[in-house]
């Protein structure tokens, strides 16, 4: 399962907080017809800006889809307060649009958004209401309403130097490995929390492909949270229970992290796995 995201550095565990909620229906997208995230996500993609709220697989019956659930919504990062039109997403689109992934996902073909309010000095995104229709990959279609947003983030600094790279098997969309020239390393000494993350930016300032792992320190020892697979047009996250890293070295301050990392990822129903090395260090 995926969402397919129009950001630079997406889904980073720990830069937001808020939630997200809707009603999901046709039965059987999520249980009681009711979305509500169990963590929530602001993703800064050069010229656009997504909230990205989950519904964690762990809320889940066993009667439901193993993934997570998700809810994006992405908005150009020069839009102004108020009422705007949902609208199809297109390559490049200066548009509102949207995507939800349950067992199966898809773009919103159309839709609103009702009370939209983005304080940037504070670093705060609201929607009174939204709602949307699309249609599955499976050909379903499927109706969000009553869909409500707020989320407070971080701001993200990439500031960082090192080296990068990785695999991609099999090609994404032709691209089957690359190499980073951009870096980000930040560390929450009192949380015990950060992320690393490794681009490849062509010559127009488009991520070409790379990462973004969150990981926590416990007794020294550096474990991975979750992982993205950064691309042109978006991201994917990790599929659950298949990120690993090995052969890691950092500082105790953590201001530098070396290590080899692994994790599959799934994009309109086929699986990829990302393989790759890194070496950061905070500027």
């Amino acid at each position: 399962m995926n969402i397919d995201q129009m950001i630079t550095v997406a889904s980073q565990a720990h830069n937001a907080t808020g939630e997200m909620s809707a009603q999901v229906s046709p039965a059987g997208w999520v249980p009681d017809l009711q979305f509500k995230s169990t963590s929530i996500h602001f993703s800064p993609a050069g010229m656009n800006v997504g909230v990205l709220g989950i519904m964690d697989s762990g809320t889940l019956s066993s009667q439901q889809t193993p993934e997570p659930i998700y809810l994006y919504l992405s908005f150009p990062d020069s839009i102004a307060d108020g009422d705007h039109e949902i609208r199809p997403y297109e390559p490049g689109t200066k548009d509102v649009w949207a995507y939800f992934a349950s067992s199966t996902g898809g773009y919103a073909t159309r839709g609103s958004i009702i009370g939209l309010r983005w304080n940037r000095e504070t670093r705060t995104l609201q929607a009174d209401s939204f709602e949307f229709e699309g249609t599955a990959e499976d050909n379903r279609e499927f109706f969000i309403q009553k869909g409500k947003f707020n989320v407070t983030y971080e701001k993200i600094e990439l500031t960082a130097t090192g080296s990068g790279s990785a695999s991609i098997e099999p090609a994404f969309e032709g691209v089957d490995a690359f190499k980073g020239n951009l870096f980000g390393l930040n560390y929450d000494a009192n949380a015990a929390k950060g992320v690393v993350s490794v681009q490849d930016i062509d010559v127009r300032g488009h991520t070409r492909a790379g990462i973004s792992l969150d990981f926590t320190v416990t007794d020294g020892k550096v474990r991975p949270t979750t992982a993205v697979f950064l691309h042109s047009v978006g991201a994917d996250p990790a599929r659950p229970g298949t990120l690993s890293i090995n052969q890691i070295e950092h500082d105790p301050a953590m201001t530098s992290l070396k290590l080899h990392y692994d994790f599959e990822f799934s994009h309109n129903a086929e699986h990829f796995t990302v393989s790759g090395m890194l070496d950061v260090t905070r500027a």
